[in-house]
């Protein structure tokens, strides 16, 4: 059975979570307190490297590490029935995005070897490197635009249940001779002309009602969670040095593998309100917690990325300071901002991985995704409906999503607490300005970020669900015409 199979999984699972987050620590930065410790070398700029052969093998790598992500979440895509979807934002993971890894590619490309490039060709890169961040950020606004608009990434489909087959006539050529002749031949013109009959009265047929096959509906919501935060991770990367973008395709395995363990063990088919357990929470909590120190960062002023501030203005920025600001921030807390936005995953996953059980369920009264959307042949086993079981109880949907979010600031704010309780006891301890304050500092500013995050989350979800209501009067419009 399904379940079975699930907690079959989960020791592979598992392994593989392990596993990545043991390479996700080899990208670590030591604290400046601890001379012994040796940071990773791989927390540095392709620039700097001496060698020829190394560098490209290591650009070869970063692109690959681009391309993989991408690769990832377009099979997630497919393998849910979403990449084939018709909508805008769909388009725009098929064409838009590779288009984003070839300019981050191109940009890295150049920063790696500015300083080899011919005098006569220096202005030429400096303006491709200014332009081609711009562009990768523009993209990525613009996918979200497209997410925002058109958010129901699901196939429709409308038209007649079934397709007839026409009857194949046999050439007959000169009049008939005999009764065998007759017995041949008039049966097939009755059923050509049946068949005429059938096609007009089709056609003429304006008031019937409409059947509507509706294409994995199941997971609306999780495809774009997914795609949201693909189009973010691109600018975030692109604040980053090369090499840190193998973290961030080990950030997203980390993240499906963990939600794929926390589903394995919550069951959905219970009635009852929706919930999400702590343990949950605080995993996800943890694992951010972890890419912020996976991708070279610690929580002193001394480690902060200044040159994010940088990227896409080799120039400078003028008398302008929130935008360099800006870029650093997201540099830094890159890791609570993604997932904060994902959070929702943590309700959401659970439902996305049902799968179809071994008997027939009754359809519950009152559900518009069995009694509005019909498929076009009964099956003998009903098909999962997944995401939808949220979208026939909004109320407890609400609820959920809300103390999700509860539950997710707690935690954070329970950090909050303990590295003031840590400042203040500790406040005469002759690291406190370099260590404890800074920590304090770093906690709250994240508190923050991740608490805007959250809401986007959140605000996504709903945008999506309003949509699927829309999508849902719209067909019931369709029908009663």
């Amino acid at each position: 059975s399904a379940p079975t199979a699930q907690w079959r999984a989960c020791p592979v699972a598992g392994i593989g979570l392990l596993l990545f987050t043991r390479l996700a620590g080899l990208f670590h930065r030591c604290p400046e307190e601890t001379p012994a410790c040796r940071s990773s070398p791989w927390l540095s700029p392709l620039a700097s490297m001496v060698g020829g052969r190394a560098k490209n093998l290591w650009y070869g790598a970063c692109v690959g590490a681009l391309v993989a992500l991408l690769v990832v979440v377009r099979l997630w895509l497919r393998r849910y029935g979403n990449l084939k979807s018709p909508e805008p934002p769909v388009l725009f993971v098929r064409w838009g995005m590779p288009l984003m890894v070839l300019g981050t590619a191109a940009y890295w490309a150049l920063a790696s070897g500015a300083e080899e490039a011919p005098p006569r060709l220096r202005a030429l890169v400096a303006g491709a490197s200014a332009v081609l961040p711009r562009a990768v950020m523009g993209l990525a606004a613009l996918g979200l635009v497209l997410l925002l608009w058109r958010p129901v990434t699901v196939l429709v489909k409308a038209g007649a249940a079934t397709s007839r087959t026409r009857t194949i006539l046999t050439p007959f050529s000169g009049p008939p001779t005999s009764q065998a002749d007759l017995d041949y031949v008039v049966p097939q013109i009755y059923r050509r002309m049946q068949e005429e009959f059938q096609g007009r009265l089709e056609r003429t047929r304006a008031q019937g009602p409409i059947t509507v096959a509706a294409y994995q509906l199941g997971s609306v919501y999780s495809a774009a969670m997914v795609t949201a935060l693909l189009l973010l991770a691109f600018p975030l990367l692109l604040l980053h040095v090369e090499r840190v973008s193998l973290v961030f395709l080990l950030l997203f395995l980390q993240s499906f593998l963990l939600l794929h363990l926390l589903a394995a063990g919550t069951p959905v088919a219970t009635p009852g309100p929706f919930t999400v357990l702590w343990q949950a929470v605080s995993a996800w909590v943890l694992l951010a917690t972890q890419t912020f120190y996976s991708t070279g960062h610690q929580p002193v002023f001394s480690a902060i990325h200044w040159h994010a501030a940088f990227v896409g203005f080799p120039d400078g920025h003028g008398s302008s300071t929130w935008l360099p600001a800006l870029l650093v921030g997201a540099n830094t807390f890159a890791s609570h901002l993604l997932f904060a936005v994902g959070c929702p995953l943590l309700l959401l996953w659970p439902f996305l991985c049902e799968r179809q059980g071994p008997k027939r369920r009754q359809p519950l009264p009152g559900s518009e995704s069995e009694a509005r959307v019909r498929p076009e042949e009964e099956e003998e086993q009903q098909e999962p409906l997944m995401e939808m079981r949220l979208r026939d109880d909004p109320n407890h949907f609400n609820a959920a999503l809300l103390q999700l979010g509860l539950k997710y600031l707690f935690i954070l704010g329970a950090q909050i607490l303990a590295c003031a309780l840590a400042a203040s006891i500790l406040r005469r301890h002759l690291m406190v300005w370099k260590v404890f304050a800074p920590k304090f500092i770093f906690e709250a500013v994240g508190f923050i970020v991740s608490s805007v995050g959250l809401l986007l989350g959140i605000a996504l979800v709903m945008r999506v669900d309003v949509a699927v209501s829309s999508w849902f009067k719209k067909l019931v419009l369709a029908q009663q015409r």
